[in-house]
């Protein structure tokens, strides 16, 4: 069982999720990055931890789609399409995601919510997929992002291997930040849990969802 990482800070700080190599690595060390690919039939991988500027816009330092500190979610909520999602990553082989389960599926705040589901290469190569767990208030009441980044777990996979990965969900990974109260608040109602490999639609193959049947605040 892969134990995983969660996470309450905004996408565009995940910066775990990039695992290219490093830009310190000697001629030598990346010659042998490139061998050990070839003769051990190994598929390379690296994430984006932010999502590119849309097609339409030209990238500028303070560019911002809607009145969002953080520009990814701008491009979700205006349907932009970026030239690549939040997430997004390249490989020589394929992952395939099954068997997702919530428990509970009713947040108390009593207890976490235990969210397993596998992962299986079923590509030729062996490979890493990193697996991401999505979180997103159905009809909010208020403004917030359509999707939020909560967890993630990087699994390396030989052809054909699956792996359980389980990931938690707690408060703050249905809250915002109250200004006015300057709490968390998790507000009532149903919790979209979407698992994939990006945040775009097409890569989140597993869904499901939480129950809040009521409001659960806390300090920060």
């Amino acid at each position: 069982m892969a134990e995983g990482h969660n996470t309450s800070l905004p996408p565009s700080r995940a910066q775990a999720l990039s695992s290219s190599p490093s830009k310190t690595k000697t001629k030598a060390e990346e010659a042998l990055f490139v061998l050990k690919m070839v003769v051990e039939n190994v598929a390379p991988r690296r994430r984006s931890a932010r999502q590119q500027v849309p097609k339409v816009h030209v990238q500028t330092g303070r560019f911002r789609p809607v009145s969002d500190r953080y520009p990814h979610r701008g491009y979700q909520k205006n349907q932009i399409q970026p030239l690549f999602p939040f997430g997004f990553g390249l490989s020589y082989t394929n992952f395939s995601f099954s068997n997702l389960n919530l428990e509970p599926a009713k947040f108390t705040g009593s207890s976490e919510v235990i969210v397993t589901f596998t992962v299986t290469n079923t590509g030729n190569r062996a490979g890493a997929e990193v697996a991401q767990l999505y979180v997103g208030q159905q009809n909010p009441t208020i403004s917030r992002p359509i999707r939020e980044l909560k967890g993630f777990q990087k699994i390396f996979l030989q052809p054909g291997q699956s792996q359980k990965v389980t990931l938690t969900l707690n408060q703050r990974s249905f809250a915002y930040f109250n200004e006015t109260t300057h709490q968390w608040d998790a507000l009532a109602g149903k919790y979209g849990v979407l698992v994939g490999s990006s945040s775009q639609d097409s890569d989140l193959k597993l869904t499901g969802a939480v129950d809040l049947p009521s409001e659960i605040t806390a300090n920060p």
